[in-house]
């Protein structure tokens, strides 16, 4: 099958952004935002390349009809227990976040385009193996992280 079928973690994240939006695409801040979401192909789709390719399953475009910015947001759902954990996805966690670097250049401040990305995960902190006892709001901040919990798709929108 081609591409292959969606992980848990890639079919939550699609569940969770439907529901999400069906119940709340009518309020004030999310009004005038039009929302789209593309899987991304491996190896032939947008990918990123450091010491090794990295093409994020999925790319969401959030364009604010309001004041015409848009935010292009790479996702890669996935555990970080069997993948590696931090330094396993170290080169994904600079790939994420060399794009808010190009984000802040003339050209994209200018074209009022800003590009993040994060690796979603339902690992809890404490089974990432290299996680060293950080709380989810550290490794959050530090690592491009977002637990697949909570608010978790109000703040990809926001």
């Amino acid at each position: 099958m081609s591409p292959p079928g969606l992980s848990e973690g890639e079919a939550g994240l699609l569940r969770d952004l439907r529901d999400f939006w069906r119940a709340r695409h009518g309020e004030s801040r999310f009004r005038n935002l039009e929302v789209f979401l593309l899987r991304n192909l491996p190896r032939v789709g947008v990918g990123f390349f450091r010491r090794s390719g990295f093409y994020p399953d999925f790319i969401l475009w959030i364009k604010d009809i309001s004041t015409g910015s848009v935010r292009v947001r790479f996702l890669e759902p996935h555990g970080m227990r069997l993948s590696g954990g931090l330094a396993g996805n170290q080169d994904k966690i600079d790939a994420l976040r060399d794009l808010e670097v190009v984000s802040e250049t003339p050209a994209f401040r200018s074209a009022n385009v800003a590009m993040d990305g994060f690796l979603l995960t339902q690992t809890e902190p404490h089974k990432i193996p290299d996680a060293g006892g950080k709380t989810k709001e550290q490794l959050e901040k530090d690592f491009r992280l977002l637990f697949q919990q909570g608010r978790y798709v109000e703040r990809l929108l926001l």
